[in-house]
């Protein structure tokens, strides 16, 4: 989590950004599907990446790691408990 906002916005709602890196030890590309629970009604305000949400709590983004390298997605969600 790179930020959280709760201040100026309603009661109950919340604004967080979060940013995740993969890493890849292997001789070859892998692609890692990676799986966010987000509580609550949510949705995702913006994002390095296109998401699936295979479930209502939870968003799916699937990462391409080049071999021997690194890769990132970033993403800011605003919750509604």
């Amino acid at each position: 989590q790179t930020h959280y906002r709760r201040s100026g916005l309603p009661k109950g709602v919340f604004e967080s950004e979060h940013e995740i890196k993969i890493r890849n030890g292997k001789k070859k590309p892998v692609s890692v599907y990676v799986n966010e629970r987000i509580p609550g009604e949510w949705r995702i305000l913006s994002e390095s990446q296109s998401h699936e949400t295979p479930q209502s709590n939870m968003a799916v983004w699937r990462v391409d790691v080049p071999a021997n390298g690194e890769a990132s997605i970033s993403y800011s969600v605003r919750v509604q408990y």
